[in-house]
């Protein structure tokens, strides 16, 4: 995985960047989901779900790019011109 972290100083949110990729035929995934989101543990967690502060603040933050053995130098180029 190639991930990045996309920040309030980005003129996109994490959604809007994944939108624009797939628009653009690229293929972006979002990969991180914070323990205290997944089924078990926002159950045992309810009521301290405000407590996991970094994770909630990175799980819109991170995307997942591209990545694989066979990526040609132009499509590597299209990815970096598509999120500038």
């Amino acid at each position: 995985l190639y991930t990045i972290k996309i920040t309030k100083d980005y003129h996109l949110t994490r959604n809007e960047l994944f939108e624009k990729l797939h628009k653009s035929g690229i293929g972006s995934s979002v990969q991180y989901i914070p323990l205290h989101d997944m089924s078990f543990y926002k159950q045992k967690y309810r009521s301290k779900q405000n407590k996991f502060t970094n994770s909630n603040l990175i799980k819109n933050q991170a995307l997942s790019l591209p990545l694989f053995p066979t990526m040609t130098k132009k499509q590597i180029e299209f990815v970096i011109k598509t999120i500038q």
